[in-house]
């Protein structure tokens, strides 16, 4: 192990109903050559062993604590384990992922190395049939270039789980916690990132894949990007408007609102595909409302009110996606 006198690092793991992949995710975070860790499991009410699982890893391991709580989601367990943990520094792992060895290791050396405020590195996406190497270039973004790197840049990502985070820049001003929301089940992860990150300075990249993001088709975000009507996933649409109006960079937020008005237009295509009116409806409604938002007209904003127009006069579902593609 190289030896980096860089203090504790509290690993939280939000924990759903994954006992089939529990042990390889826990095992891969106990073997990091980064001993100075604390991993804190945080069982979010599983019906399918992965609470006994998770207290069967207590006795194996001294690094490791558990606690378990009624099913909130994973913003509230990651909440809980934020306020359980002692770290100087904070990482987070989703129960059903795994990391590289030297994970802890190379982020907290890049972290002190550039006396950044936080370090992220690359992934894989890891799909039934196929896996995607996502690796961020060698550098060190630097005060506004953090929030449009979280916006723009994949490699960067609107996802907790590549960084790791000094524990003074997930404080308010009062010394609190900045919270996951609870009550959003798609996109909390960017709400979150675009409260926190505004307390950072730096952001230092390590140009390799050392996190492994499995692609469940019954995750929360199905494995992918397909757009979906239920209630869980159009949270998502409250959480990158939330994102547009946090975002204190005028050009960065104007693309946060692209991407809030393009999801709600394809929702809204969505809801006319499966023929469901009223929320057809109600999503016109709000990109009318909010279109203001994103302030001027332009070529992006001409084709998303001909798309409105043509759904609610019930035009060819065809002709409405060919815009939409364009």
């Amino acid at each position: 192990m190289k030896d980096i006198s860089g203090g504790k690092i509290s690993i939280i793991v939000p924990i759903y109903n994954i006992h089939d992949l529990l042990d390889e995710a826990v095992q891969s975070i106990v073997s990091q050559t980064y001993e100075n860790i604390e991993i804190i499991l945080v069982d979010d009410g599983s019906s399918d062993g992965s609470g006994t699982a998770c207290d069967n890893w207590t006795l194996r391991d001294n690094r490791i604590r558990c606690i378990h709580q009624k099913n909130a989601g994973a913003g509230m367990a990651r909440n809980a384990g934020l306020y359980l943990s002692s770290g100087e520094y904070i990482l987070f792992v989703d129960g059903d992922d795994e990391i590289a060895p030297d994970l802890c290791e190379k982020l907290l050396s890049e972290l002190l190395k550039e006396r950044a405020d936080v370090s992220y590195c690359g992934f894989l996406n890891i799909f039934r049939d196929k896996t995607v190497e996502i690796i961020p270039d060698d550098k060190v973004l630097k005060g506004r270039e953090i929030s449009y790197a979280l916006v723009t840049e994949i490699s960067f990502f609107t996802a907790v789980w590549n960084k790791l985070f000094r524990r003074e820049v997930l404080l308010d001003s009062e010394g609190r916690f900045i919270e996951f929301s609870g009550d959003i089940s798609v996109g909390e992860d960017g709400l979150w990132l675009s409260k926190v990150l505004k307390n950072a300075e730096k952001a230092a990249a390590v140009p390799q894949a050392l996190y492994y993001w499995k692609r469940r088709e019954n995750s929360a975000t199905q494995g992918g990007t397909v757009i979906r009507t239920d209630d869980a996933y159009l949270t998502v649409l409250k959480a990158y408007r939330e994102m547009t109006l946090e975002i204190d960079d005028k050009p960065t937020g104007k693309i946060m609102c692209k991407k809030y008005l393009g999801t709600c237009r394809d929702c809204m295509i969505q809801a006319y595909r499966e023929k469901k009116p009223e929320l057809k409806k109600a999503l016109a409604e709000r990109i009318r409302a909010d279109k203001r938002l994103y302030g001027g007209a332009d070529l992006f904003t001409l084709k998303l009110d001909l798309c409105v127009l043509l759904a609610e006069i019930n035009a060819p579902l065809g002709v409405i996606e060919k815009i939409q593609k364009m």
